[in-house]
């Protein structure tokens, strides 16, 4: 799914998440660039 749909949709559903931190997320990095793992 696109970061930027993914964000429009964060801001009509009033989530303060910006576009930056919503990529960041998509592309698997997380507060102190740790990547997520899928699944455990």
């Amino acid at each position: 799914m696109p970061p930027e749909y993914v964000s429009d949709t964060a801001q009509l559903e009033n989530n303060p998440l910006t576009f930056p931190e919503v990529k960041t997320l998509i592309d698997g990095i997380t507060v102190g660039e740790n990547l997520l793992k899928k699944g455990r």
